[in-house]
């Protein structure tokens, strides 16, 4: 395991093995109860441990691998002859420490390079964990743990953690929750209950690592736990120990977590061939569950020690979890550095707080079976998008692919408030509504100088008066709803369109659960401070079929303009700065035949609403 300093050469474990052969033969019947078969293995099925190959292994010493839940990116620690410093530790005549990064491509991992300054140094750098989305990374320096973060494509300067996690002894392996709440370390602190523990320590209100828990005697033995790894099911941890029943050496070991009970099971030996008479750690496993990668020294190996991959077919049971990924981009495609924030429909609790990469918009992150979730991504100067995802308790391993563009929040821009619920006739809001409502208020009181229309919309269910009197009074209740919540009365119109703004086809269930919805639209961004200008027709003619200009149709009206609305041909007279015009206008154009007229209003050359148009006029 990882000294203060260094790595053993493989002369030297083969050396050290001896004499732990030696200890094994004279000490009394303790250290024998440690060296058993494993009752039980955890995977099942064929196995083949393989190494990575020279891609990624070199004759030097290459060992802790951490993975990206999705396995497209590796870290890992070495001593090569190309670390940063080219320097060797005087005291082994080794190389210092680096941490390298290789990628996936087309399934084949790529030859590695130097993750550079600031994270490495001319002396020891090793990387010991890494958040499942690849954004966070725990190191080790010195006895102590580190935390950088990812800023783009460059890691940030290491920070040392606070006195809760470092202490005046040892501290050399960590890892993080997948809700990256919870980490979890190893420390050789006198009040442990063997040499190296596991210890939890939970993320507070303001941001640091809280005072930490031993996992107690369950996990902890009398010997040495150590290279503690939790998988993204959120309840699996992977550790290496001396103290449970192994093969010899460090053998690798799972726990569950039990959420009811409060309780870790009975360790499990991943037992053969994973673990061997010799040490095995530094244990990874991808969110699938079938594939893990450690570092082992084995015949047929690169040099010193190399990182393997344990190819499982089967396992007793895949993990049960959901990994969401892709990227976030602008409506050009252009990445955005977006806030993601998970919550728990059922308990209202944040689970997470995550954001995508600002200069490739990826994210990542994995959903737990058994839960209903909520999520929110955020951006500044962009409209919010909120989705759920069910995820039965059952349900086993999935991927889920979801590339998400977001809208500018600039004037004539809208968006769907995707979760508001309503009973069947009513328009009061139910109590579930509260979510996405905030989540608009929220994006209200971040832009303070936008004005907004609510709208409702139906399906085309029942007498078009009866819808646009729905859609209407669900608007005004949303209205409401925002106003009792702190936003100015002034900053809000709403109006109901019934069915006649559909967004799909009403022939199907789908499509019209699409169309039954609440809009709301930016009409106004008065930090602009530009004039308002509303101009005011008269549609005199709509029809699906396109007249050309001096058409009979027209009954000899005079400068007839066209514009295309709903999937119709509509034709206006007039082009007027004032209501009272318009409306004279229209009594004129009833006179001339024109029975059906009205007084249309357009804002930058787009029809709007006629409550709309009086709003903006009164700012």
């Amino acid at each position: 395991m990882r000294t203060k300093n260094s790595h053993c050469l493989r002369s030297k474990m083969i050396r050290i093995w001896g004499l732990l052969m030696l200890i094994f033969l004279f000490t009394g019947t303790n250290v024998v109860a440690q060296n058993k078969e494993p009752k039980k293995d955890i995977f099942s099925g064929e196995i083949t441990i393989v190494p990575l190959g020279t891609a990624v292994n070199s004759k030097f010493a290459e060992y802790h691998p951490l993975i990206t839940a999705d396995e497209s990116v590796m870290y890992f620690t070495s001593r090569r002859d190309s670390t940063l410093g080219r320097q060797k530790d005087p005291k082994f005549d080794i190389y210092y420490e680096d941490i390298y990064i290789s990628e996936k491509r087309d399934g084949e991992w790529q030859s590695p390079r130097s993750i550079g300054k600031p994270v490495n140094s001319e002396l020891h750098d090793a990387a010991v964990g890494l958040s499942p989305d690849g954004q966070k990374m725990f190191l080790y320096k010195s006895g102590d743990i580190y935390e950088s973060e990812l800023d783009g494509d460059k890691w940030l300067n290491p920070v040392k953690l606070s006195k809760n996690i470092n202490s005046k002894y040892k501290e050399s392996t960590a890892c993080y929750s997948y809700t990256g709440k919870t980490m979890y370390f190893v420390s050789n602190r006198p009040d442990g209950i063997g040499q190296n523990d596991i210890y939890l320590s939970n993320l507070t209100e303001k941001g640091d690592w809280g005072k930490p828990h031993n996992l107690g005697s369950e996990i902890n033995t009398a010997l040495n736990e150590d290279a503690v790894f939790m998988h993204p099911d959120g309840k699996t941890i992977y550790f290496s120990s001396q103290g449970h029943e192994t093969l010899g050496g460090y053998d690798i070991f799972s726990s569950v977590y039990d959420d009811k009970t409060g309780r870790w099971s009975t360790p499990e030996n991943l037992g053969k061939p994973i673990n061997t008479v010799g040490d095995d750690v530094f244990f990874v496993l991808a969110a699938s569950g079938k594939r893990g990668y450690y570092s082992s020294i084995r015949e047929g190996g690169s040099g010193e020690k190399d990182i393997y991959v344990i190819n499982m077919k089967e396992t007793k049971a895949r993990p049960q979890l959901t990994l969401v990924k892709g990227t976030i981009t602008n409506e050009l495609g252009h990445p955005v550095e977006a806030k993601i924030e998970i919550i728990d429909n059922q308990t209202k609790e944040v689970l997470m707080s995550t954001k995508s990469n600002k200069t490739s918009g990826r994210y990542l992150f994995s959903l737990p079976s058994g839960r209903n979730y909520g999520i929110t991504i955020t951006a500044d100067e962009y409209f919010f998008h909120s989705e759920h995802i069910d995820i039965p308790e059952s349900e086993p391993y999935m991927e889920l692919s979801n590339s998400i563009k977001l809208k500018p929040a600039d004037v004539g821009e809208s968006i769907v408030l995707n979760y508001l619920f309503f009973d069947y006739d009513k328009a009061a809001l139910k109590p579930e509504s509260k979510t996405e409502l905030g989540r608009a208020i929220k994006l209200m009181n971040q832009n303070p100088k936008l004005l907004f229309e609510i709208s409702g919309h139906t399906d085309d269910k029942g007498s078009e008066a009866y819808n646009l009197d729905l859609s209407e009074r669900r608007a005004e209740a949303v209205v409401n709803y925002l106003i009792e919540h702190g936003i100015a009365k002034s900053r809000l119109v709403h109006a109901g369109y019934g069915f006649n703004r559909p967004i799909a086809t009403n022939d199907t269930e789908a499509g019209r659960k699409k169309n039954r919805r609440v809009e709301m639209l930016i009409i106004e961004n008065i930090e602009e401070k530009k004039s308002i200008e509303i101009v005011f027709k008269v549609q005199i003619l709509a029809s699906t079929n396109r007249f050309p200009p001096g058409s009979d149709r027209f009954g000899g009206a005079k400068d007839v303009q066209e514009y295309a609305h709903k999937g119709m041909y509509k034709y206006t007279v007039g082009k007027l700065s004032n209501l009272v015009d318009a409306k004279q206008l229209e009594l004129e154009m009833e006179k001339q035949g024109f029975k059906e007229a009205f007084v249309v209003a357009f804002y930058e050359d787009k029809r709007i609403a006629m409550r709309t148009a009086l709003k903006l006029l009164e700012h």
